[in-house]
């Protein structure tokens, strides 16, 4: 099971809807995380 994967199988079955949903799904991922390491970082700051 790669989350990975199955996001670029998604991208895949849809790349005719003009932005690729591989670059959203990699863009959301990648946010996701971004945001997550901002929020222990700044959780461990201030603790």
């Amino acid at each position: 099971m790669n989350p990975v994967w199955d996001v670029a199988v998604i991208g895949a079955e849809g790349v005719d809807t003009g932005a690729s949903p591989i670059v959203w799904g990699v863009g959301a991922f990648v946010l996701l995380m971004l945001m997550l390491a901002i929020t222990l970082a700044f959780g461990r700051g201030r603790g």
